[in-house]
């Protein structure tokens, strides 16, 4: 099945620090080196739910929040300062009710898968009908640049 994609930019200390300021997630494993050195890391690392926003704003390029039923993310491992996280979303399973089920993944450079999820996206309604059953997503290549 077809995998849509958004390929975001390197993780930075400024993503972290206006993500903290936006989250009011302040742990310092995500803003100060010699925490997260302490913690048994290269340096700091990004926040997970910052991963989780990702796969959002991923989810809602296939259909408007609106109809996103469900969003579940599992943290796998961390995503390193300096990583380039790209976002994916597989079509697998069209639901009886009409609803379209997702699996997600965050992977960096390397190939490390460091978010698993999934998201079911409830089907569009027809024109005038509650309840339609019109195609809730597209089945062509979906490539996402962020802006």
């Amino acid at each position: 099945m077809t995998a849509h994609e958004l390929r975001l930019p390197a993780v930075s200390r400024r993503t972290l620090a206006d993500f903290a300021t936006a989250s009011g997630d302040r742990n310092a494993l995500h803003l100060d080196g010699a925490a997260a050195r302490r913690a048994g890391f290269d340096d700091v690392i990004a926040h997970g739910m910052l991963g989780m926003a990702y796969l959002g704003r991923l989810v809602t390029t296939l259909a408007p929040q609106s109809r996103v039923r469900s969003l579940r993310a599992l943290f796998v491992a961390p995503i390193p300062l300096g990583a380039s996280p790209c976002c994916t979303a597989r079509l697998v399973a069209r639901q009886e009710d009409g609803s379209s089920r997702f699996a997600l993944a965050v992977t960096i450079e390397n190939g490390r898968t460091v978010i698993r999820g999934e998201a079911t996206i409830l089907p569009e309604e027809a024109p005038g009908k509650a309840g339609g059953t019109e195609d809730p997503v597209p089945d062509t290549d979906n490539p996402v640049e962020p802006p």
